[in-house]
């Protein structure tokens, strides 16, 4: 803290204008007098210290904007990151809920049994039909085939008719 320096006695009959001319024509005296009650090697110092200070806030300050660029940077990957996955999400669920929706299960189903009916159909039809021709034709090979196509009809017909008795699947 400063201590306040008594004034002359007389200087009250100087003007404002004469004291500022004064402080502006004597100014390297003035500045010699000040010197003397402050050490200027602590205030060189301190100054120095400060200045050191302000560098190494200046230098932490560059280095954080560097971080908050490179933060910056991996949020907007991260964004875009984001939004690829949710599309991809997306997309997945659409495409299971196509293919594995009940209705599409349903279908597929339906789809087999008519198979494996045509199929068994068909067989049927070439043992009992007259154009076939003994030596090529092996009978116990078309009707393991007809039992198994018919047995695959009937498995299926059968899951079919108990899923329908049993209502819509549970989610």
């Amino acid at each position: 803290m400063t201590e306040i320096t008594p004034l002359p006695e007389s200087v009250n009959l100087l003007s404002n204008s004469e004291i500022l001319s004064l402080i502006k024509d004597h100014n390297d005296k003035l500045q010699l007098y000040i010197d003397q009650f402050i050490s200027t090697d602590t205030l060189q110092r301190e100054l120095t210290n400060y200045k050191e200070q302000l560098l190494q806030l200046r230098d932490e300050f560059i280095e954080l904007q560097k971080n908050i660029d490179v933060t910056n940077t991996d949020l907007d990957d991260l964004r875009i990151l984001n939004s690829k996955y949710t599309k991809r999400w997306q997309d997945l669920n659409q495409v299971v809920n196509h293919n594995y929706s009940e209705h599409t299960l349903k279908s597929k189903l339906e789809n087999k049994i008519s198979y494996f009916e045509v199929q068994s159909d068909t067989i049927e039809s070439n043992i009992m039909s007259k154009d076939t021709i003994p030596e090529d034709f092996k009978l116990d090979e078309s009707i393991n085939d007809f039992l198994d196509k018919r047995t695959n009809y009937h498995l299926n017909k059968e899951i079919l008719l108990t899923w329908n008795h049993q209502g819509q699947l549970k989610k």
